[in-house]
């Protein structure tokens, strides 16, 4: 009987430190699909459009803009497109729109 308790316990010790050591995965199907087609045009000279294609598996997008050496969230839209004002005239501005669910984000990057 006691070699029958020993044998549970070695396995519920075993089972306990593999679950700790193995890394989170995260399942493919809750990442939404990644922003494509992301297409930037100048409408004025203080504003510019971007557009973008719609993601699977998403519920909303996040458009950042380089701020320094940070990008930085500017909208947060369950739209397909962005309208940026404000601009000034000479000078570059860099861009990720980013596709959500809750938990998880994909992106990519313009200039």
């Amino acid at each position: 009987m006691k070699t029958a308790k020993r044998k549970i316990l070695v396995t519920m010790l075993i089972v306990m430190v593999t679950a700790v050591m193995l890394p989170m995965t995260v399942n493919a199907s809750s990442v939404p699909g990644k922003v494509k087609s992301l297409k930037c045009t100048a409408r004025t000279y203080s504003s510019i459009s971007l557009k973008w294609s719609k993601t699977t598996r998403a519920k909303g997008y996040k458009v950042y803009r380089l701020s320094g050496n940070t990008y930085t969230c500017i909208k947060k839209t369950t739209s397909t497109s962005y309208k940026n004002t404000g601009l000034s005239e000479s000078k570059t501005y860099l861009y990720k729109v980013r596709a959500y669910n809750g938990r998880n984000t994909a992106g990519i990057r313009a200039r």
